[in-house]
């Protein structure tokens, strides 16, 4: 039994980042890592240096500019064993995936040491009247993973006729995918909101002078959570292999409204009539 144990404390070093040459591989998109980043946080805290971390989409590091706790530049190796992945979720887990993600990548238990990151570039304001963002977004992932986080049309509709009726400004960010996926479910929603695309940089900055974000479960979301904006989330997400929906649309963010399709209508009118009331009296 002990030598089990030792075995099993041995593999759990193997795999962990505390080693100086480990280098964290990231295999997915930018709602994933962000889930990383209070572990990264953590075990950057404990060595006392940043985290080497192997990114393949560049849109990821340039969320990262200003984080003191990564290095991109210095991971690469020659020895393979020195790239590490963790499961960014557990199939049957009920827990947030940055909790379960925390533990696979520490061996520490969750305890809100850390909150989720991103940076909050500094650029000026894109205009002085009020605004919201609207997020549609979604990666080219599997059919069973991307289609159920849209918005449908009548969601769009909601959002973006009621903001037009309460002559409110709204900026639709995103990609080229997120703006063809968008169009094809409301053809003419551009007509109705401003699109800036493909700017990671400057859409951060777009959401962080935000008065709200309304979204669906995407990269920017998680960006506007880790930038603790108000936000309402659709929980159009899919369920996992347990029967019970993804547990990544959960943030840390106490700003977070997540509404489900069926009352949508009346909490985006019922937030708009807020925010309404609101700015008239700013």
């Amino acid at each position: 039994v002990s030598m089990s144990m030792s075995n099993e404390r041995t593999n759990v070093m193997k795999k962990n980042l505390y080693n100086a040459n480990s280098i964290y591989r990231h295999p997915s998109g930018l709602g994933n890592f962000i889930h990383a980043t209070p572990a990264l946080q953590f075990i950057s805290r404990i060595t006392n240096r940043p985290v080497k971390v192997e990114i393949q989409n560049q849109y990821i590091k340039d969320c990262y500019l200003d984080a003191e706790f990564l290095d991109f530049e210095n991971a690469n190796s020659s020895d393979r064993s020195d790239y590490l992945q963790f499961h960014e979720w557990h199939p049957n887990s009920v827990e947030d995936d940055y909790i379960y993600l925390f533990r696979e990548m520490t061996g520490k238990e969750f305890e809100n040491q850390f909150k989720t990151y991103i940076d909050r570039p500094n650029i000026s304001r894109i205009q002085e009247k009020p605004y919201f963002v609207l997020l549609n977004g979604g990666a080219k992932s599997e059919i069973g993973y991307e289609l159920p986080k849209k918005m449908t049309r009548k969601m769009l509709e909601s959002v973006l006729f009621l903001a037009e009726e309460f002559d409110f400004d709204v900026i639709f960010l995103g990609n080229d995918y997120d703006l063809e996926t968008t169009e094809k479910e409301m053809p003419f929603f551009h007509d109705y909101c401003r699109i800036i695309l493909n700017d990671i940089r400057y859409s951060l900055s777009v959401i962080d002078h935000s008065e709200l974000v309304i979204a669906n479960d995407t990269g920017l979301y998680h960006a506007a959570s880790a930038l603790e904006k108000d936000v309402i989330v659709s929980t159009r997400v899919p369920t996992r292999p347990n029967g019970l929906p993804s547990r990544c649309i959960n943030t840390m963010n106490p700003n977070t409204r997540y509404v489900d399709e069926d009352q949508w209508d009346k909490a985006i009118h019922d937030l708009f009539s807020t925010y309404s009331q609101k700015i008239v009296g700013m």
